[in-house]
């Protein structure tokens, strides 16, 4: 089985889509997420240990607490 990421050098397995408008309106805008996506993938790509499996933590927007509440779970 041939993988695109050992014929290509710095292959980035994801696709990022973004409507021609949102470019021509706020070019920055999208070189700066596509920047952020590529700096990712250079940090997994560091070291093994950025890519080692990481327990679950609890999000503190998951506490009953912190929940936001509307009107279904009220």
């Amino acid at each position: 089985m041939a993988m695109t990421r050992d014929e290509w050098r710095n292959y980035i397995c994801c696709v990022l889509t973004v409507r021609e408008e949102l470019v021509r309106e706020n070019r920055p805008l999208v070189q700066d997420l596509v920047n952020h996506i590529q700096a990712a993938g250079s940090w997994l790509d560091a070291t093994p240990a950025n890519r080692a499996p990481r327990p679950p933590r609890s999000h503190p927007a998951a506490s009953s607490s912190t929940r936001i509440r509307t009107s279904s779970n009220s």
